[in-house]
C-alpha cells in the first residue's frame, strides 16, 4: 500500500497519462495526490496542464487549464513561463484571444522575466484564430521592441492573423522578411500574401507566389486570378483559371466572376458564356451566379 502513495510513483504515472493523451486519468491521479497529501512539484503540474490543453478540439481547454493554474498556485506551487504557455495555448485552440492576452500580461507580472518568443507566438496564434490582425501586429511590434527576433512560428502566426490580406503593404513586408530569413511560409501565409497582392493589385508578385507553392492551393489561385482581373491582365487571368481547373481546384463565386469579367475585357464572349454555363451546371458544391456574374 505504501508504494501506491509515493509522490514519485504518482508523478510518473501522471506524466505517462498526460503524454498518452489520457487527460482524464492524469487529472484523477492529480486529485488522488491531493487527497493523500502528496507533494506535487512544478513538473507534475505542468504535465497536467499540458494534458488538459492537448485534448481533442471542442473541449473547454483554456477554462479547465485556468482552473488548474489557480489550484496550482493555491497549493503553493509557483507557475513558470511553461505553465502560462500551456494555458495560453488552450486559449489559442479556442480563439479566446482576450483571455490569452490577460494571461500573457499576468505572466509578465508574476514571473518577473521577459516572455519567450514561443509565448509571443502562442498569444499571436490566439489572435490569429480570432482573425484579430491589429492585435497580432501590435504584439509582433512589442516582441521586436523587447529585443527578441521573430522566428518562423511567430511570423506564420502573424500572417495567419492577416489572412484577409490587410494591411496589405505590411503583409507583403512580413512575407518578404520570412523569405529573407530563409523561413518556410505556411499555407495560410501564402493565402495572406496572395490576398494582400489582390488588395494592392500587385499582379506580378501574385504570379511569383504561385511558382513558390509546394502544392496548388485554391485560395492562392483565386486571389491571383482576382488580382489579374482587377489589374486588367485578362489573358494571364484566364490562363491561370484554366490551370486552376486542370489542378482540380474549385473556385468561389468571386473568382468565377473575376474570370468572367476578364473574358468581357478580352471580348472572349464564348469563354464567358461557357463559364456561366459551368456555374449553372457544375453540380454539387458549384458557385452559383450572382447579379455581378451577369454584369461582367
Amino acid at each position: 500500500e505504501g508504494w501506491r502513495r509515493h509522490p514519485v510513483t504518482h508523478s510518473q504515472a501522471l506524466h505517462a497519462c498526460a503524454k498518452a493523451g489520457r487527460c482524464d486519468l492524469a487529472l484523477a491521479i492529480l486529485a488522488e495526490m491531493s487527497r493523500y497529501g502528496l507533494r506535487t512539484d512544478l513538473a507534475t503540474w505542468n504535465a497536467a496542464l499540458e494534458g488538459v490543453v492537448s485534448r481533442p478540439a471542442g473541449d473547454s481547454h483554456w477554462a479547465d487549464a485556468l482552473r488548474l493554474l489557480e489550484e496550482m498556485q493555491a497549493r503553493g506551487c509557483q507557475p513558470n513561463i511553461d505553465s502560462y504557455d500551456h494555458v495560453i495555448r488552450g486559449c489559442e485552440a479556442t480563439a479566446c484571444w482576450e483571455a490569452a492576452l490577460q494571461l500573457f500580461r499576468r505572466a509578465q507580472q508574476d514571473i518577473k522575466c521577459s516572455p519567450l518568443t514561443s509565448t509571443y507566438s502562442t498569444v499571436i496564434g490566439a489572435y490569429a484564430s480570432a482573425c484579430k490582425w491589429k492585435g497580432a501586429l501590435e504584439l509582433l511590434a512589442e516582441l521586436r521592441d523587447s529585443g527578441l527576433v521573430p522566428d518562423q512560428q511567430v511570423l506564420n502566426a502573424t500572417l495567419r492573423a492577416c489572412r484577409a490580406g490587410e494591411p496589405w503593404e505590411q503583409v507583403l513586408q512580413l512575407f518578404g522578411e520570412m523569405q529573407e530569413r530563409g523561413y518556410a511560409p505556411a499555407a495560410s501565409s501564402y493565402v495572406a500574401a496572395a490576398r494582400a497582392c489582390e488588395r494592392g493589385r500587385c499582379w506580378s508578385l501574385a504570379l511569383e507566389l504561385l511558382t513558390e507553392l509546394r502544392q496548388p492551393d485554391a485560395d492562392v489561385y483565386s486571389a491571383a486570378i482576382r488580382t489579374l482581373a482587377k489589374s486588367r491582365q485578362c489573358d494571364p487571368a484566364l490562363d491561370l483559371w484554366d490551370k486552376m481547373r486542370c489542378n482540380g481546384l474549385n473556385a468561389d463565386v468571386s473568382t468565377c466572376n473575376a474570370a468572367i469579367h476578364a473574358c468581357a475585357l478580352c471580348r472572349r464572349w464564348a469563354k464567358a458564356v461557357a463559364l456561366v454555363r459551368e456555374m449553372l451546371t457544375g453540380g454539387e458544391g458549384r458557385a452559383l451566379p450572382t447579379a455581378e456574374t451577369f454584369n461582367g
